[in-house]
């Protein structure tokens, strides 16, 4: 499996003196899952950010 500069990964200690590679692929399981849950928006809702940041 090749491993790109930027992937998130996790080493672990293998048996003997070898490590084991593997992809972090937290971020990609978790963006499916927000892609998966998508609402539907009505047609005029706009996101305002000081409305959201109000307190």
């Amino acid at each position: 499996m090749p491993v790109a500069k930027l992937d998130d990964v996790v080493i672990h200690v293998a048996e003997g003196p070898a490590l084991e590679i593997q992809r972090n692929d937290t971020r990609r399981a978790a963006l499916e899952r927000i892609r998966a849950f998508r609402l539907k928006l009505p047609v005029d809702w706009k996101f305002d950010r000081d409305e959201a940041n109000e307190r």
